[in-house]
């Protein structure tokens, strides 16, 4: 019985391992998101920026 008890508390503690190493690829995930969003927000910016002085250069050439 023991023994039994042994063998669940190992099985037990192997998953706590699994799931520690899931959360923390999640995390890493996660932040490599939160980095491509905050570059993805930059371009954009970017963008407008070449945008409106795409539009003012017509502007003038008119």
């Amino acid at each position: 019985k023991v023994e039994n008890i042994e063998n669940r508390i190992g099985n037990l503690e192997s998953k706590v391992d699994e799931l520690i190493e899931f959360k923390d690829e999640a995390n890493k995930k996660l932040d490599y998101l939160v980095d491509s969003i905050s570059i993805l927000e930059i371009k954009e910016k970017e963008n407008e920026v070449n945008i409106n002085k795409l539009k003012n250069h017509l502007k003038a050439v008119e």
